[in-house]
């Protein structure tokens, strides 16, 4: 929800009402209202008020009612002196009806980083009287003179005694003086502007926007952006620091995240110019490293800090043109022996290699875990990151990589390359390294969902012109010769002259082995055959002779002699 949309503000994208403090457009914006208001009461400083109605082209047949308003010119408003911001300047109940502004812009005509204003009092004397109706100063605390209850007064103050300090629960605290018939000394006060960011967190005592998270005070808990869930203010800077103990780790998840841009697109690291958030890891000596810069709907991938790193800083910064609803997020630390799933390794005195998430082929576990691998290669030697396949939850233009992310540090004192989604963009499918030192980082949080992960290879490619191993076709790197024919897209995955020969010698080897093994078996088979047929035969003719020899002689005349018989 955009709240300006119901209660008006910078933002306000359809109908509005502009009124500015003069004669003209030239003279300070007092406010931009748009949406539903009641009782919205508004005092210039001067004699001119300046009201502009803006609506945009419909074609629709029904119509908002727009707005109806009473104005009045009179000297009791507000008298013409100005009392600025300045801590420790003073009002006196000898000068009525004034309103004091801050920065010469009425306090109640804006939202800004000021949410309240207080009152010291440094001396008082209203004669007492019966219930203070005679002689007062009634004090409102929440507003009320906006919907026209100024029976409903806060304090009502006469006497000698001096009040106690007082805090407006709003921009807004009004007073209303009255001497009576009796003559007094009067009042003197000391007036403030309190900043009220309403940002959980240990604020800056100089009221900037300014909040500190020690890890001593509280192992975890929330953050947002000012004024969360409504928009932030324009033209500030916050700055939220995360301070761990020796050899502990931030987390950072962020949960929501929306910030104001010209063109709704991918906001990432430089195309972000008008309000942002920057994230970064600082050293105990004060060495800062960027993590990166986010703006729009691209929420930073779920954080945990390099190990050394003892504070991590969160920078919002807004330019002074319309605003959005800023972000929430949560931050934890882990101590040394932390809880969470780590994985990935040091790679070194290899040529080339495979990456995987957690779990591949299969999905990665919905939880907190954190892989770094770090990768280093032969001296004047780069390193080719090439993803075969990549599926990680997020869509980096609709709403970054709040669950799970990809970093990739081609230099590892730049901010990295932070990647998720169910594909990559060319220019992110493969990552050439600036020097022989590479860090890839897989990242999830508590609450991801889980998903396919990655598979990638790597590969140490040679630096220069000349190459004395093997040298790609189409990409011209330079591969050491055993990244030949080993499956694995090492001249890029649009070149694969390291694995076309391969792949033909290959499928002749298979045919021939194939072929080569059935013929061989069945001669084996025939040849054994034969053997045994010859042994069987050669065993059988001796015992058959043997046995005839062993047999008496049949005369044979009886045969004959039948026959001559007959």
């Amino acid at each position: 929800m955009d709240f300006d949309l119901l209660y008006g503000g910078p933002h306000c994208p359809f109908d509005f009402v502009k009124i500015y403090d003069g004669e003209s457009e030239e003279y300070p914006l007092i406010n931009t209202y748009c949406g539903q208001q009641r009782n919205l009461v508004v005092f210039s400083s001067s004699e001119n008020l300046y009201v502009k109605f803006v609506t945009l082209q419909r074609n629709a047949d029904n119509s908002n009612r727009g707005f109806k308003a009473a104005y009045e010119f009179s000297e009791r408003f507000v008298s013409l002196d100005f009392i600025s911001k300045t801590d420790g300047e003073h009002i006196r109940g000898t000068q009525c009806d004034q309103k004091i502004l801050e920065n010469r812009v009425p306090v109640d005509a804006r939202r800004s980083e000021t949410e309240g204003s207080g009152f010291k009092f440094e001396k008082f004397g209203i004669p007492l009287n019966t219930d203070c109706t005679e002689g007062f100063l009634r004090i409102y605390l929440q507003g009320q003179e906006e919907r026209y209850a100024l029976d409903e007064f806060d304090h009502n103050l006469c006497g000698q005694d001096l009040p106690p300090s007082l805090k407006s629960e709003g921009p807004r605290l009004v007073m209303i003086f009255k001497s009576g018939s009796t003559q007094g000394q009067g009042f003197k006060a000391q007036y403030h502007f309190e900043a009220d960011y309403q940002v959980p967190g240990t604020a800056s005592p100089n009221g900037s926007c300014q909040f500190f998270y020690r890890s001593e005070s509280q192992k975890f808990g929330d953050f947002n952006s000012p004024h969360y869930p409504a928009n932030y203010p324009s033209s500030i800077q916050c700055e939220y620091y995360f301070l761990g103990l020796l050899g502990e780790q931030v987390n950072l998840v962020f949960n929501y995240f929306k910030t104001k841009m010209d063109v709704e697109a991918y906001g990432y690291n430089e195309i972000c110019q008008e309000d942002w958030l920057e994230i970064y890891e600082v050293w105990p000596s004060g060495r800062e490293r960027k993590l990166g810069r986010y703006c729009g709907r691209t929420a930073p991938g779920p954080i945990m800090s390099a190990l050394g790193v003892d504070t991590v800083k969160v920078l919002l910064h807004t330019d002074d043109k319309n605003v959005a609803s800023g972000f929430t997020a949560t931050y934890e630390f882990f101590p040394a022996d932390t809880r969470y799933v780590d994985c990935g390794r040091n790679i070194s005195e290899l040529t080339e290699g495979v990456l995987l998430s957690p779990g591949f082929p299969g999905s990665y576990s919905p939880s907190l875990q954190v892989c770094n691998w770090f990768i280093t290669v032969r001296p004047h030697h780069r390193i080719l990151l090439s993803f075969v396949f990549f599926q990680i939850e997020g869509d980096p233009e609709r709403r970054g990589c709040p669950g799970a992310v990809v970093r990739v540090y081609p230099e590892l004192s730049e901010p990295p390359m932070e990647l998720c989604g169910e594909s990559l963009a060319n220019h992110s499918r493969e990552i050439l390294s600036s020097s022989n030192i590479m860090k890839i980082s897989f990242v999830t949080a508590d609450k991801a969902v889980g998903a396919k992960g990655f598979q990638a290879t790597w590969t140490e490619i040679k630096e220069g012109t000349k190459c004395d191993q093997f040298q790609c076709s189409t990409s011209k790197y330079c591969v050491a010769e055993s990244a030949k024919c080993n499956s694995l897209p090492n001249c890029g995955l649009d070149d694969y002259s390291d694995e076309v020969d391969c792949l033909a010698i290959h499928g002749i080897d298979i045919h021939l082995i194939i072929g080569l093994s059935f013929g061989g078996a069945i001669i084996t088979v025939i040849t054994m055959c034969a053997i045994f047929h010859r042994k069987c035969k050669r065993r059988r003719t001796p015992s058959d002779t043997q046995h005839h020899r062993n047999q008496p002689k049949m005369a044979a005349t009886p045969h004959i002699a039948i026959q001559d018989h007959v």
